[in-house]
């Protein structure tokens, strides 16, 4: 049977942190204090005031056996937090659920909802709902790639896992800083509410970045709402767990950074990061990758860098490999 929570009933929060805690394959946007954030930043976004959210729990005998959250935007049903930059979604459930779970959740969904189309986007490989959906012959609508860096406890065996070629940049970018005297400083900070300074120069590179990329940058309406409205800037500042690494140049400010969560599992799914091209010469990128990972290994037990959406090429040449979030359609 599902029930109608409210999202400010402490009951959910409850039943949410257990269930995250307990299951180590869902990602940081599925965790309540996430979710929290964008409930709080949907209430400033008037262009979304028509959607309505339900926070569905499934219990079987007075046991809660899945949280199901969802938006109705429409006509149509997706995962909460679809619609906003974030990663991987998932329902809410702990990691021993059994596929049945899921059988019994669509028909109860098929009750509620009649009729309506269920989009489940952003669902991981590893994600037991999608185990449940491959299982029954669902054939996903889309696909989309992501890549992450796995290494050892060892930094000289990933450095020697890169081709020869990327040793060679990475042997470069040290050759002309040491040529232009020019030094840089790695600064990483976990599970720390970061400056605002770090905040306005890391978007700044984005947008300048992601402009390069287009043909043209954002406009100013829009930079104000990733600042302030987009709940994936307050979480990367301030939330538990976040992650954010910069590349500074002595002198010359931010060269490049890279900004995301550490999961339950002792990985970090990082959404934002980009290089400023003015010091594109001293390959800041692949830099700051190289030197993160030595830096996770000799002060962390992390051992996965995900870089998240987006399969570009440097992500491979830094010994990325593929992992595919799928999406489907289905008709409650």
């Amino acid at each position: 049977m599902l029930k109608l929570f409210k999202w400010q009933d402490p009951q959910l929060k409850n039943i949410w942190d257990d269930f995250y805690q307990d299951n180590l394959y869902l990602s940081p946007y599925s965790s309540w204090e996430y979710n929290n954030i964008s409930h709080n930043c949907f209430k400033f976004q008037t262009s979304r005031w028509k959607e309505k959210n339900f926070f569905l729990v499934e219990y079987e005998n007075d046991k809660a056996l899945a949280i199901v959250p969802l938006t109705l935007r429409r006509g149509i049903l997706n995962i909460f937090g679809d619609f906003e930059s974030g990663g991987a979604l998932d329902f809410i459930y702990p990691a021993n659920t059994s596929l049945n779970v899921f059988e019994t959740i669509f028909r109860d969904l098929r009750a509620f909802f009649p009729k309506h189309t269920l989009c489940l986007n952003k669902i991981n490989e590893r994600s037991l709902l999608y185990k449940y959906l491959r299982e029954k012959g669902y054939e996903p609508s889309s696909t989309r790639n992501c890549v992450k860096i796995e290494f050892s406890n060892s930094y000289e065996e990933y450095f020697k896992s890169l081709s020869q070629n990327q040793r060679r940049n990475m042997h470069a970018s040290h050759n002309r800083l040491a040529v232009d005297k020019k030094e840089y400083n790695l600064d990483i900070k976990i599970s720390s509410i970061v400056s605002e300074t770090f905040m306005k120069d890391s978007l700044r590179i984005y947008n300048k970045r992601e402009g390069e990329r287009v043909g043209h940058e954002r406009g100013s309406f829009s930079k104000f709402r990733q600042l302030h409205f987009e709940p994936i800037t307050p979480a990367i500042k301030k939330m538990t767990g976040n992650f954010n690494a910069g590349l500074y140049l002595k002198g010359a400010g931010l060269m490049s950074f890279l900004s995301g969560f550490i999961t339950n599992g002792n990985e970090i799914i990082c959404p934002r990061g980009a290089i400023d091209s003015t010091f594109a010469r001293y390959y800041p990128g692949k830099l700051l990758i190289n030197e993160t990972i030595k830096w996770l290994i000799a002060n962390t037990n992390i051992r996965c860098l995900d870089l998240s959406r987006g399969e570009e090429i440097y992500k491979y040449e830094m010994g990325g490999i593929q992992h595919i979030n799928y999406a489907y359609e289905i008709k409650l």
